[in-house]
């Protein structure tokens, strides 16, 4: 479960809070695929729900993908029903669902960490920017998106380590673009890996690199 990947200097956290972020960008480009389509919308909704779910299941039903399969098939689903949605509502669904199936969840670290990292987001990410008036594109978003996801995690950090990490966030702001990098090159690797082989192949080790400097950031 993702309470064994829930770290003391929340590094695993954060990145599993935005891990739902990244998928989010991903169903943007994927929505644009299916758009074209000859279906109804309600038809490329059923669509995008069993590319999700076969993504989710490829990448073991964790449950940050859930989370985020949830809310964004909520989202869609409400603009398809011309219906008003927001992040908090989805949000809240997704605990909802994932709690049905599995309540006990709701006193783990890695719900409770990985939801009020997302909280977080939700709430505090444009206050802070509006405060310190970082940019919207990278790095400035990386770093107020990172700091609200770490002030989201504060109370619950603070229950379960019994410790605030100021370290963290400081590892949060190269953790999270590397993992934004990371995604891409080991996709690229794959495929090239089936075309050419050995260029595959500095794809693919270049991939492992980046998780190795993830899992030594998580240890610190």
């Amino acid at each position: 479960g993702e309470g064994s990947c829930v770290t003391r200097n929340g590094v695993m956290a954060t990145l599993l809070a935005h891990s739902g972020l990244i998928l989010g960008r991903r169903f943007v480009l994927l929505d644009r695929m299916v758009l074209p389509l000859p279906v109804s919308p309600r038809g490329r909704w059923g669509l995008l729900a069993i590319i999700l779910a076969i993504f989710a299941v490829i990448t073991g039903s964790r449950q940050s993908v859930i989370r985020a399969v949830i809310m964004l098939l909520a989202g869609k689903g409400a603009y398809l029903a011309h219906r008003r949605s927001d992040t908090l509502t989805n949000l809240t669904l997704a605990a909802l669902v994932l709690l049905v199936f599995r309540p006990l969840d709701l006193f783990g670290a890695g719900f409770q960490l990985s939801f009020t990292a997302v909280l977080g987001i939700v709430l505090l990410e444009r206050p802070i920017r509006r405060v310190l008036h970082t940019p919207e594109k990278w790095p400035g978003s990386a770093f107020s998106t990172t700091l609200a996801a770490q002030l989201g995690m504060l109370p619950a950090g603070a229950y379960w380590f019994g410790t605030v990490s100021i370290i963290a966030m400081l590892l949060n702001l190269v953790a999270i673009p590397l993992v934004g990098i990371l995604i891409p090159v080991a996709a690229l690797g794959t495929v090239l890996d089936a075309i050419w082989a050995p260029l595959g192949w500095l794809f693919v080790e270049a991939a492992r690199g980046m998780v190795a400097v993830l899992l030594l950031m998580a240890k610190i």
